[in-house]
């Protein structure tokens, strides 16, 4: 039910850049905050 509302929302174009396009643009930046997050907990706890 949830996945259908999604992509029937994807299907619709909101702006200049697609829905799908910042998705993944968010993906990846929520990706590599969390691998600096991730790298600089593993400093703290093994230095």
């Amino acid at each position: 039910m949830m996945a259908e509302r999604l992509e029937s929302r994807a299907l619709v174009p909101h702006d200049t850049l697609s829905p799908d396009r910042r998705l993944r643009n968010r993906i990846i930046i929520a990706n590599a905050i969390a691998w600096i997050a991730i790298g600089i907990l593993i400093r703290l706890l093994l230095y």
